[in-house]
């Protein structure tokens, strides 16, 4: 291009020159036309260049594009490559301790297999198993004491299961201020519900089969040798205990295994 260039420009000077001596006389019209021939040959010669320079340019350009397409698929391919190495990592859903472990390093595992699991104690449940007869008195709220791992600690019912299973409800006990110190997942805790408080109260060991709120037969120790029938009204209680409303004082000895046989004895010497 710039030899092309420097041609033209020379044959085009070269023209000029040998107009102005055949306008002086001292150049004859055939070299002048000849030095025409040469100047217009070379505007010729210069503009062809250009014109390949052009097409050479588009291609080069086209070429640099394909290029780059071919450059940005390729690195299309490695992010895709990377994402899908990245995700044969292994990873929890959440941080935490590992608990268990299922597979050896090297087996091979199918998609959504556990291979592993992982708590954090900070953020434990309590599931309890609670009787469906004693359902009417469990609420969202009510305060639980734990004991399980290495200590206690309290907690508070958030759910109660909306159906039963095999006679039992299930009630998810969770820890405002943390689980019970080295508690562990799937660990086996026991636990108590308090239901209500009572200020005061009387309590005995519950009879046997002695109902909440009802009344009930009892036989008083009196002397340490006999005991005396008596009549007493229950409130609410628990599993192992029951308020005692009236019939009992503070103080007083009281059977409470089952005396059913003696029924009709108002008073049985004791033994």
């Amino acid at each position: 291009m710039d030899d092309a260039q420097a041609t033209q420009s020379q044959d085009e000077l070269s023209a000029r020159t040998d107009a102005q001596l055949l306008r002086e006389g001292y150049l004859g019209r055939l070299p002048y036309e000849k030095a025409v021939i040469e100047a217009d040959r070379s505007r010729n010669d210069l503009r062809k260049s250009r014109e390949q320079l052009l097409v050479a340019a588009a291609d080069a350009r086209a070429k640099i594009a394909a290029a780059q397409a071919r450059v940005d698929d390729a690195r299309a391919q490695v992010a895709t490559a990377a994402a899908q190495l990245d995700g044969l990592a292994v990873r929890a859903a959440s941080g935490g301790v590992v608990q268990s472990v299922d597979v050896d390093p090297g087996t091979s595992i199918a998609q959504s297999t556990e291979i592993a699991r992982v708590a954090d104690v900070r953020d434990l449940k309590v599931v309890l198993q609670v009787a469906e007869s004693d359902l009417s008195s469990i609420a969202p709220g009510m305060v639980v004491s734990v004991t399980g791992g290495a200590g206690s600690a309290l907690g508070r019912i958030a759910r109660v299961a909306p159906a039963a299973h095999g006679g039992t409800v299930g009630v998810d006990v969770t820890f405002p201020s943390g689980p019970p110190p080295g508690a562990l997942l799937a660990a086996n805790v026991s636990a108590a519900i308090r239901v209500a408080t009572i200020a005061d109260a009387v309590s005995i060991a519950r009879p046997a089969g002695a109902a909440d709120n009802a009344p009930v037969t009892l036989f008083r120790v009196v002397g340490g040798t006999r005991a005396e029938r008596i009549q007493a009204q229950l409130g609410r209680g628990t599993d192992e205990r029951v308020r005692v409303v009236r019939g009992v004082m503070p103080g007083d000895t009281v059977i409470v295994s089952d005396t059913s046989a003696f029924a009709e004895h108002p008073v049985v010497r004791l033994r």
